[in-house]
């Protein structure tokens, strides 16, 4: 048996709070299985709250395994937590140092005076399930409804669910390049700043790091998957000793279409393989022997090539979806869970700026496949279209199209000014 925890925190130190109350949910018996990312939102907040009440809250979701315990067990064992913890104000919106939630439990219903599964408002908070369908995009939730009206109604996923919000949370990617020439940061990336990055990352709770050591920009001169690893290597070591023991951390992604680079780094605990080839390069042989995520990215060539590109003659929305489709036949045939796919379009990549720029008007048409969407449009050359600034100038415009593609439903944003972004995003979140 499984369930699902929701985790929130805005008082205090509130990391250290997510991860105490974590580590206290294995103490008493309940192996974790996955962690998702932290997302931080701002507190909801009652028609006239009190003064003080108005502080972000720190979210997470955990999936447990449970034995013999039944919900009603669980949800003792976790106010057994929030007592340790001192959590005094229940008052409903009241700042608190803990807050844990069953969401779901298996597949049960359960409707009492004092639990109630899933969670009634499981599908209304973007602080709940967007954790939620990162940690397990496809996982069906029980019709919400039922125990109330007695009538089955249809079940969604949480990735479908998570479409219907009104208002969407952004999964960020944060762009770091081991690579003397990549278009707009190469060379920047010393292994000595490598901690102080990770120390800044940490404070801002972003959820993906995205680790290339090859450019793929046009005119880049393609190296050996040995060398790539030479320059990956001391990062992926030194990312999990920074993170060691802890419970909540970015995952880590490494850009290559090296079959080679990603199994060494698979090796090394790394959580997703960032592939720009999309399937080309025997990947999907890789796939069958790991559990990992993996980015399948639309691209012509790599490195890019400005003079290869779709045709001018088509809709280059449609053309990425018939190669998307085949690329999911291939995936289900070889029994790759979809959970574990997320689908790149591949801004710049084989797009002329025209194609680009109507591809990002269009993601929402993407949503036809039960994949999370990936969007890397930072500082690319399709922003010459309306900007004449250089690309390491470009970070007002990108964090505009963040904007835009979260209000689309993109899941996950990939970027090089992360701080930057979320930033600009707290000011439609709030």
């Amino acid at each position: 048996m499984v369930a699902y925890i929701g985790l929130g925190s805005n008082l205090g130190h509130r990391l250290q709070n997510l991860e105490w109350a974590a580590k206290q949910v294995i103490q008493m018996g309940f192996p974790i299985l996955k962690v998702s990312p932290i997302y931080e939102t701002p507190a909801l907040l009652p028609p006239k709250a009190l003064e003080g009440w108005n502080r972000p809250f720190l979210n997470a979701v955990l999936k447990i395994q449970c034995h013999q315990q039944t919900p009603e067990q669980l949800l003792f064992l976790l106010k057994k937590i929030e007592n340790q913890m001192r959590r005094e104000d229940s008052t409903k919106w009241a700042p608190r140092v803990i807050d844990l939630d069953i969401l779901l439990f298996n597949k049960e219903i359960v409707y009492s005076s004092e639990l109630r599964i899933p969670h009634p408002e499981l599908i209304h908070r973007n602080f709940v399930l967007t954790p939620l369908k990162e940690l397990e995009p496809s996982l069906i939730i029980p019709p919400i409804g039922y125990y109330k009206e007695k009538s089955i109604k249809k079940s969604y996923t949480a990735l479908e669910y998570f479409r219907l919000l009104k208002s969407k949370l952004p999964t960020w990617m944060h762009i770091l390049n081991v690579t003397p020439d990549s278009f707009s940061d190469g060379g920047e990336l010393h292994l000595s700043k490598f901690v102080s990055i990770l120390r800044k990352i940490s404070d801002n709770y972003i959820h993906i790091i995205d680790l290339g050591a090859e450019s793929t920009r046009p005119g880049a001169i393609p190296i050996s998957s040995e060398e790539e690893w030479q320059r990956l290597r001391p990062y992926v070591e030194l990312f999990f000793r920074f993170y060691k023991d802890k419970i909540f951390r970015p995952k880590l992604s490494v850009d290559t279409r090296y079959i080679k680079t990603a199994r060494k780094a698979l090796d090394k605990g790394v959580d997703i393989i960032n592939d720009v080839s999309g399937l080309s390069n025997g990947m999907i042989d890789l796939l069958k022997s790991t559990e990992a995520e993996y980015i399948l990215m639309h691209s012509i060539t790599v490195p890019a090539d400005r003079t290869k590109t779709l045709p001018m003659n088509k809709d280059p929305v449609n053309e990425i979806k018939k190669w998307l489709k085949e690329k999911v036949s291939i995936l289900k045939k070889e029994n790759i869970l979809l959970d574990r796919v997320i689908f790149d379009p591949g801004i710049g990549f084989g797009k002329t700026a025209d194609q680009s720029l109507e591809i990002l008007k269009r993601i929402h048409e993407f949503y036809c496949f039960p994949l999370r969407v990936a969007v890397g449009h930072s500082r690319k050359s399709f922003m010459k279209l309306f900007s004449s600034d250089k690309p390491k100038e470009r970070d007002p415009e990108s964090a505009g199209i963040s904007v835009s593609l979260v209000e689309k439903g993109v899941d996950i944003l990939r970027v090089h000014e992360t701080d930057f972004h979320a930033r600009v995003m707290k000011g439609f979140l709030s």
